[in-house]
């Protein structure tokens, strides 16, 4: 999605030149001040919106809280973006860390709570740092950070990075990462702490993860090949698996992701069917699925709002989430 990243990115730029007095910040501390912040949300369900990308996360929560409301939906990713470099190092924007933390302020005072998940930059190459150990500590004190800033504006959720495994395709990295960095943020962030990895495979690391220390585990998967029905087993399988690995370490699960590759094309009989007309359709499937689990899901985030890979904003998908969020 490198391409809608620096497209949304100019966007961005435009708005904020527009819109600039909507941030309100502190001459002291150069940063969005805490002033009315309000308590934490108690939040029995998560009923949650996925928009990785910055410019797109800004967009949606400047113009669109009261629409995201409407449709049910009581919770907003805030997913601050890093680069990693060859050497180790992570390169991220100051000036945007200042937008993100302007974002989790906005969601919470109007009453959503917040997901914040630190999140590697998606463009193309993926870099693969040449120093792993060096590049893992760097995260974690990157992590370390933003579980501070997450706790300063009492957020509710917190993920240690997202889909690590998935940039890497190493277990070992995303194991020690993962098992390490909980031991670091849990004295420093007292909500919900969410072990957010990439989609879950048989063979993968995934069915022998350890949540010791978490919250939450939450599963990420996309679908950008199957006709809906040929996929429904295959959703099935996933979520009664990770929800039996929640439910032997006595843990929480949910759907933390869930993204439909709108421009994908499929086989359906005869036909080749671009994925975006029958988006509501792999939609409905996931939330029935969902349901039957008998170890129940405590949330469900799908993206996304605006990116367009996967936006569900005007689509049949958006009646089907608002349906099912607002009912339960």
């Amino acid at each position: 999605m490198g391409t809608y990243h620096k497209v949304g990115s100019v966007l961005l730029v435009l708005f904020l030149c527009i819109h600039t007095p909507f941030l309100t910040f502190s001459a002291s501390e150069n940063v969005p001040d805490t002033v009315d912040i309000p308590p934490r949300k108690n939040i029995s369900y998560i009923g949650g919106i996925w928009e990785p990308a910055t410019p797109f996360q800004y967009m949606m929560i400047l113009f669109d809280l009261n629409r995201l409301k409407n449709d049910g939906i009581n919770t907003i990713a805030v997913t601050p973006m890093y680069v990693p470099t060859e050497n180790g190092e992570l390169i991220a924007s100051p000036f945007m860390k200042m937008i993100n933390i302007f974002m989790i302020q906005r969601a919470r005072k109007a009453g959503f709570a917040v997901m914040v998940v630190p999140n590697e930059h998606a463009d193309k190459p993926i870099v693969v740092p040449s120093n792993l150990s060096k590049y893992v500590q760097n995260l974690k004190e990157m992590t370390k950070e933003w579980a501070e800033i997450a706790e300063k504006y009492n957020v509710e959720f917190f993920a240690p990075v997202s889909e690590l495994y998935w940039y890497y395709q190493n277990d070992e990295i995303a194991k020690q990462y993962y098992e390490e960095v909980i031991k670091e943020i849990r004295p420093i962030f007292s909500g919900k702490i969410i072990y957010k990895i990439a989609a879950y495979s048989p063979t993968g690391y995934a069915r022998n993860v350890n949540l010791s220390g978490y919250d939450i585990y939450g599963i990420d998967f996309n679908q950008d090949s199957h006709a809906p029905e040929e996929w429904r087993e295959e959703v099935r399988n996933i979520l009664h698996n990770v929800s039996d690995i929640a439910e032997k370490q006595n843990k929480a699960w949910m759907i933390a992701e869930l993204w439909i590759y709108k421009r994908s094309e499929i086989a359906m009989g005869n036909q080749t069917i671009r994925v975006g007309k029958i988006i509501d359709q792999y939609f409905q499937l996931v939330f029935e699925e969902n349901e039957r689990v008998q170890y129940s899901a405590v949330g469900f985030m799908f993206g996304s709002w605006l990116s367009p890979a996967g936006s569900v904003r005007n689509t049949p998908a958006e009646d089907v989430v608002k349906h099912w969020f607002t009912e339960r």
